[in-house]
């Protein structure tokens, strides 16, 4: 098995988000700034899914598979360095085509291409295979803007 391009200790340096928020594990391949591999375990008993147990089976919240793939698309756009650190990501459009259950534990490996990459957007597509089977098909597209001042 070849090792990961980043482990998840460089990513949450990278990244905008806290531990607790991040759900990319490793980048695996990158190719250039039009492509990225990354992955995520998920565990069964981790907060996010422990009690997402529809008939008794643990299975990843199709919403955090949405995730996994927005902040796959941005941390290529960091890394390929299209995108300022210190801005602030949203996501502005997203379609997801949901294929099969992402069974706990697993991981969950997303294959992201870049449509857009610009300073101020991210567009991509991803497929996503848990434990190699295809998954999701998600697209989208990451808005990228200054990072709103804290509220008091």
């Amino acid at each position: 098995m070849t090792p990961p391009l980043l482990d998840r200790a460089t990513i949450a340096e990278l990244m905008p988000y806290g531990p607790d928020f991040l759900w990319v594990d490793e980048v695996l391949e990158q190719d250039g700034d039009r492509r990225i591999v990354t992955s995520k375990h998920y565990l069964a008993n981790a907060s996010i899914v422990r009690d997402h147990t529809p008939a008794g089976v643990t299975i990843v919240p199709g919403v955090i598979l949405i995730e996994q793939a927005a902040q796959s698309a941005l941390l290529l756009g960091l890394r390929s360095g299209h995108v300022v650190s210190g801005k602030a990501a949203f996501l502005g459009r997203v379609k997801a085509d949901f294929i099969a259950p992402v069974v706990c534990p697993a991981q969950v490996e997303v294959d992201l291409v870049v449509s857009v990459l610009r300073a101020e957007a991210i567009g991509f597509a991803a497929k996503l295979k848990s434990d190699l089977q295809l998954c999701a098909h998600i697209f989208g597209v990451c808005v990228l803007a200054d990072a709103p001042a804290p509220s008091i």
